[in-house]
């Protein structure tokens, strides 16, 4: 649904079929297996205002762009648009991942959630080859600039928790989770990544987040801790690529 001119829009839809077939791939997702998925499209902020999520805390968010709500038997994304961007919006991206995560019914940690999500979003197409995981400078200016807590207190974070910054992408929280996210796929890979969450959910690991690095990776929290820090400081971000995808 979009308030979009009718190129645009057609425009949109072709490349987020090119990327449910290629990252689906990535993270071994059965594209089959996801409940039906709505999006909606607003032209401006405006007009997206009146449908946004509040906060926890009840209070409106100070800049939400877009948002992911899972339904019974039913998905949405509702986003507000870029006017100034003609290809698809990095927003429906973003969302689009969390509507891939959701396909069996698990809810992942919020860091991999949001990681995953800002990882993906710089998906494009070139020829026919995509990419993603382009280094991102306002959260890199985010990370660079900002006292980060321990990396525990990120994995242990859930959306209801004040270290989670629901007011937008550029977010401490989401800085964190996505340079977190980055250096463990680039290190095992997506589907392997994603394999070996799953894998430690089901033996129970959600009820003790903080030691997930450990449990599912075989990694020392305090060794990822500094590794993470000089692979930001770095910008040592390395690019996906892969075939498109059938979408």
């Amino acid at each position: 649904y979009s308030q979009l001119g009718e190129a645009r829009t057609h425009s949109w839809i072709r490349q987020f079929d090119q990327f449910i077939g290629t990252v689906s791939h990535e993270l071994g997702v059965d594209p089959a297996g996801l409940a039906p998925l709505a999006i909606v499209v607003f032209e401006d902020d405006r007009r997206f205002a009146p449908y946004k999520p509040l906060r926890p805390d009840g209070t409106p968010p100070e800049s939400l762009r877009g948002f992911f709500a899972r339904r019974e038997g039913w998905n949405v994304v509702g986003v507000a648009a870029d006017r100034d961007r003609t290809a698809i919006d990095p927003v429906v991206l973003h969302e689009g991942v969390h509507w891939m995560l959701s396909v069996d019914g698990r809810s992942y940690p919020a860091w991999f959630s949001e990681g995953a999500a800002e990882l993906f979003s710089t998906f494009r197409v070139r020829r026919a080859n995509a990419s993603w995981g382009d280094p991102q400078p306002g959260l890199l200016r985010v990370l660079r600039g900002a006292e980060t807590p321990a990396l525990e207190q990120l994995l242990a974070a859930g959306r209801s928790d004040a270290t989670f910054d629901a007011a937008g992408s550029t977010g401490l929280f989401y800085a964190r989770s996505w340079a977190l996210t980055h250096y463990l796929v680039q290190r095992f890979g997506a589907k392997e990544t994603f394999a070996r969450l799953r894998d430690w959910m089901d033996r129970g690991g959600a009820a003790d987040p903080a030691t997930v690095l450990q449990a599912a990776f075989g990694l020392d929290v305090r060794e990822v801790e500094a590794a993470v820090a000089g692979y930001s400081r770095a910008a040592l971000f390395a690019r996906g690529t892969a075939p498109v995808g059938p979408g």
